[in-house]
Order: structure tokens, then C-alpha cells, then sequence
């Protein structure tokens, strides 16, 4: 379902006219030292009566989902208001999301979450790609981010008293931050750890289009919920692996194994032909004897079968994006049909995972 648009323009537009008798923020969000005549920020008033989390999106997830865009802009909502013959809009592009302003008074890009327990902070890249159209300035364009609960107040602390959003970008450059938000350049980091676990939140990007030029455009990318985690990610490999003629198959995991993140598994495929395996997941390391002349090298919680491609195959895992897997080791196996093993069957070296910080 959309946002009610007319009601998120009306409190913005009013929003506008407040500002002229409210003094300008520096970067850290307290009143510069130019205030008499610096210009007034562009900003959005989001809060109880314009966008609430349920408009955005149905069954909130634990964790964000899709942060890297590399889906596009699955479990994303995207929603423009006020265009008219080139409204703008948000595309999924190279791995990131843009949003290009058009004629549209307001582009956004939000999704709803609940936040796991151990987050500490919320942060992602922002881009100018291909940056503000700077053609027209009578009110300067601006790029905000925004947190809300479920009721629709700031989660967070806002950048100003009149403000809702804890960054905002204005198209000369500057920025102004929340109390907890910091910004680097590129990387936008903002505290959650005063948030309630296991509440449901909103994150909004929006770019707002509030003067004539229609070219603008920001992008947004590797959005994550970051975590206090001591146990650095890691893999190795352990047992003896129990091969055919061409060897045995081998799991390698291609990225990090960090909290929340998805990464990449590759396995191997020694006979270069198409094949059946079986692959093996569990928690405790085991050395068990089988039939078939290998040794199972876990006590496997779940079992799956698949084809094997000639090639090989790569398969992704996502972690959940939970404090209390700090730590946690996994262990992975796979068997697959090979007419050169002893028994008809070779068998990998067992694959140990241990899930920490990147």
C-alpha cells in the first residue's frame, strides 16, 4: 500500500514555511554561529499523521533484508509524490538504490524491521550519484534519512527539534546530524542501542525535491544493523576427506560470516559430471563411521539433497541477524555420487563456520 502522500506534502510544505522563523543547525545539530543569515535547511516533517510502518510494508522481518540491493529492490518500498509528466523515482541499480527526483516533490525508499537484540547501530553508504541538480535553488533539494516506530515517532534522535529525520544532506553539501549520528563523507552510522529490542521500526530515505530542477539523484547502499560481536568471523577446514579417483568435493565459503550477512558457499564437483549429493548442516563436530567407507564429520540438525552441476555450485546462506550467534560454530558436510569411490560415494573434509563480527 502507498503512503498518504497529500498528508506527508501538506505537514512538509508547513514544515517549510515554520522554518524561516527557526534558526539554522550546524553539522552537530547546535545553532551555528551564522545563523542570522545562513540559509534555511530544507527538511520533512515525518511523524504521527503522515507515514506510519504498517503503509510501508506487510510482515516485518527480524533484521533488514536486502541491504545490499543485490535483489534490487526486494523488501523494499518505493513511493513518490507530487510528480507530474516525469514524476521521479527509485531504481535498483549496480547494487544500489537510487532516487531520482524528477518533477516530484518527494521520492522515498523505506523499509519496516524489527530490530534484533545486540544491535548497536544502523548504517549505510550515501552516494551522490549523479548528485543534486543544482539548476534551481529558489528552495534547496536535500536528502534525508528517518527512523520511526511503530506509532511513528523518531526512533532516534532528530537532527532538530523541528525535524524528524537524524541525517540530512542539503544540496550545497552540508549536513546535519542527530546527537547519535556521525558521517564520515560516504558512511552514515546512527546509535540504536537505546532502542528496544524486538521493536518494530521504519527506516525512510527520502529525497526531496523542493525547487524546479528535475535532475537530482542520490544513491543508497550496503544498509546494516551492525552488532557488538568479540569473536572474529571465521572457516577452516578439519577430518579427512574420502575421495574417488578425481578427488574429493571441497566447501569454501567466498565472503565473510559475519552476523546478518549472506555469503557464498562454492562446492566443488571432482567428477566433472552431473551428479546427486547430499549435504550436511550441524552444530557439534562428530567422526562417525559409515557404510559407504567415508566418515560423517558432524551430527547433521538439517540434510538436504540436490543435483551437482558439472562445474560445481555456489550456494548462498543467510545468517541471522542475531546477537546470540556470536560465536556459534556450524559444520558442514557434503557427499556425492562418485562410480570411482570405494563405495560409490566420495566425501568432503568437514567445513567449520564460526559466526562473529566481519
Amino acid at each position: 500500500m502507498r503512503p498518504n502522500r497529500i498528508v506527508a506534502l501538506g505537514a512538509a510544505l508547513a514544515c517549510t514555511a515554520l522554518l524561516s522563523a527557526v534558526p539554522t543547525h550546524a553539522h552537530d545539530g547546535s545553532p551555528s554561529a551564522e545563523d542570522a543569515t545562513a540559509p534555511t535547511p530544507t527538511t520533512l516533517w515525518r511523524g504521527p499523521g503522515t507515514t506510519t510502518p504498517s503503509s510501508w510494508s506487510g510482515t516485518a522481518e527480524a533484521g533488514l533484508v536486502n541491504g545490499d540491493f543485490a535483489d534490487g529492490l526486494d523488501a523494499w518500498s518505493a513511493a513518490e509524490s507530487g510528480g507530474g509528466s516525469a514524476p521521479g523515482a527509485v531504481l535498483g541499480v549496480d547494487g544500489e538504490a537510487r532516487l531520482f527526483e524528477g518533477d516530484s516533490f518527494l521520492v522515498s525508499l523505506a523499509q519496516s524491521f524489527v530490530l534484533p537484540a545486540g544491535t548497536t547501530s544502523l548504517s549505510f553508504d550515501v552516494l551522490q550519484v549523479p548528485g543534486f541538480d543544482l539548476t534551481d535553488n529558489f528552495l534547496p533539494d536535500a536528502f534525508e534519512a528517518t527512523l520511526l516506530t511503530e506509532g511513528g515517532f523518531p526512533a532516534v534522535d532528530p537532527w532538530a527539534p523541528f525535524a524528524t529525520s537524524f541525517f540530512n544532506l542539503q544540496e550545497d553539501g552540508s549536513t546535519n546530524l542527530g546527537s547519535g549520528t556521525t558521517f564520515d563523507g560516504t558512511r552514515v552510522s546512527v546509535l540504536v542501542d537505546a532502542v528496544p529490542a524486538g521493536e518494530t521500526l521504519t527506516l525512510v530515505f527520502d529525497m526531496i525535491g523542493a525547487d524546479g530542477d528535475t535532475a537530482g539523484g542520490l544513491a543508497v547502499d550496503t544498509v546494516t544493523l551492525d552488532f557488538e560481536c568479540d569473536v572474529p568471523a571465521s572457516w577452516s577446514h578439519y577430518g579427512s576427506a574420502f575421495p574417488g579417483a578425481n578427488g574429493a568435493p571441497v566447501l569454501t565459503p567466498l565472503s565473510t560470516r559475519a552476523i546478518g550477512a549472506t555469503y557464498d558457499i562454492d562446492i566443488t564437483n571432482p567428477t566433472g559430471a552431473l551428479t546427486s549429493a547430499i549435504g550436511f548442516i550441524g552444530l557439534t563436530p562428530a567422526a562417525t563411521p559409515t557404510p559407504l567407507g567415508g566418515v560423517l564429520l558432524l551430527d547433521p540438525v538439517t540434510i538436504v539433497a540436490f543435483d551437482l552441476p558439472p562445474a560445481g555450485k555456489v550456494v548462498p546462506h543467510t545468517n541471522d541477524p542475531d546477537i546470540a550467534l556470536c560465536g556459534l560454530a556450524v559444520y558442514a558436510q557434503v557427499i556425492i555420487a562418485d562410480a570411482t569411490a570405494p563405495g560409490g560415494y566420495t566425501f568432503s573434509e568437514g567445513l567449520e563456520i564460526i559466526i562473529g563480527s566481519p
